[in-house]
């Protein structure tokens, strides 16, 4: 099931399998395992046990405060979809206004930055190592 993956990989890095120290096949009982996912799943299929959709699809838990974000939540699978998640999740908490407000207020002080050379700028935050 590997082979074509491998094959793949060695049209970039001819000598990958020499260099893997470890490898393993993904299947559910490896998802299940190492990504403690119920029965391997994944997704919005892994947050439903048995049917349960109580708090499913906006983030919610019943511990006040705490909410889930990530790809068993609303949309769903895959990184534009985990992260969509958390944007929900944030405009749950404070509206689009607020967030703009916020974006304005960050402008105004020079803490709000972007691109690769946003370190270099005096006000903002430090450099994370690497």
């Amino acid at each position: 099931a590997a082979e074509p993956l491998w094959r793949a990989l060695e049209a970039v890095v001819p000598d990958v399998r020499q260099r893997a120290e470890m490898t393993t096949i993904g299947t559910p009982l490896t998802h299940a395992r190492f990504n403690n996912r119920h029965m391997g799943t994944y997704g919005p299929a892994g947050a439903t046990v048995e049917g349960d959709l109580k708090g499913f699809g906006d983030g919610g838990t019943p511990v006040k405060g705490l909410w889930q974000v990530g790809d068993s939540q609303f949309p769903g699978i895959g990184l534009p979809a985990a992260a969509a998640s958390g944007i929900l999740v944030a405009n749950a908490l404070v509206s689009v206004a607020e967030h703009r407000a916020l974006l304005d207020d960050m402008r105004a002080k020079g803490t709000l930055c972007a691109g690769k050379d946003w370190w270099e700028r005096p006000n903002a935050a430090p450099r994370a190592p690497g």
